[in-house]
């Protein structure tokens, strides 16, 4: 008669000492043999555990699997810099098997008001551009990043560390994505302004843009644009250092060879 083993168990520790913390895969047995052999492997956080062992009919060898489905690594290294006037964050990736990252921001204006956290957008990459925050101008508070990862079986790590920037203003533009879903112009930043300011503009599409600027006559004084565009978020730049103090009309128009997808105008005022 064979001895009977009450259970065969694989137990999993969490801490650098090595401690057993809890157990991730137990059966019983019929026979006193321990497993034959086991291989530990990870991928990331997760745990990938083979064995043979001698259970089974005619003491036959069986292959057991057993997979450990950890919550993803948290993101690291969370940086950033100064992209054009715009927030720019970037992060190193540390498993294989995430779908997208969340990046999440904070707004506080000053004299010292926070707003909560909100997910600002997901996306794949290891960066992200907010084309909703100006950083060049008289200074209107701090806005804070930090993004998380999920894998594809719906696991959330942690948050990363922060980063900050001083902003000064905010876009209309919303970013819900790395890429717009609507065409949009926006406010000239600053404006007033003395003697550069800079326009943020959206497409959905592929485009052929012009931005043209006129004075209160109609007549045109700069051409800022005159190129095809892939779709994305866009900024361009306007000097009227040869220009004299008054309000001003930017004009966008998105061609699609003869048709018009988008035209809009907006106001500015030069102030020297």
């Amino acid at each position: 008669m064979t001895e009977k083993i009450e259970a065969f168990s694989i137990w999993r520790a969490k801490s650098n000492d090595g401690d057993r913390t809890d157990i991730i895969y137990e059966y019983e047995v019929e026979f006193p043999e321990p497993p034959l052999h086991i291989n530990v492997s990870s991928s990331g956080n997760e745990v990938h555990t083979i064995w043979k062992d001698e259970y089974g009919n005619n003491n036959g060898q069986n292959l057991r699997y057993k997979y450990d489905d950890l919550n993803p690594l948290a993101p690291t290294n969370l940086a950033g810099e100064n992209y054009n006037n715009f927030p720019k964050i970037s992060w190193i990736k540390l498993e294989p098997d995430i779908e997208y990252f969340e990046v999440w921001r904070q707004i506080e204006t000053i004299p010292h008001n926070p707003e909560p956290w909100a997910l600002l957008t997901t996306t794949s990459n290891i960066s992200f551009v907010d084309y909703s925050m100006w950083l060049s101008g008289p200074e209107m508070g701090t806005v804070r990043y930090k993004c998380r990862a999920k894998d594809y079986t719906n696991h959330f790590s942690s948050y990363t560390s922060t980063v900050s920037f001083r902003f000064a203003g905010i876009n209309k533009i919303s970013v819900v994505g790395e890429q717009p879903e609507n065409f949009e112009l926006s406010q000239n930043y600053p404006n007033p302004f003395n003697p550069t300011t800079k326009i943020t503009y959206a497409l959905p599409e592929d485009a052929k843009v012009q931005i043209k600027v006129y004075d209160m006559l109609g007549t045109e004084v700069a051409e800022l644009v005159n190129d095809t565009k892939p779709e994305g978020f866009y900024e361009a730049a306007f000097d009227a250092s040869d220009l004299s103090s008054g309000v001003y009309i930017y004009r966008i128009t998105a061609l699609s060879g003869e048709r018009i997808l988008f035209s809009q105008s907006k106001q500015m005022i030069l102030l020297k």
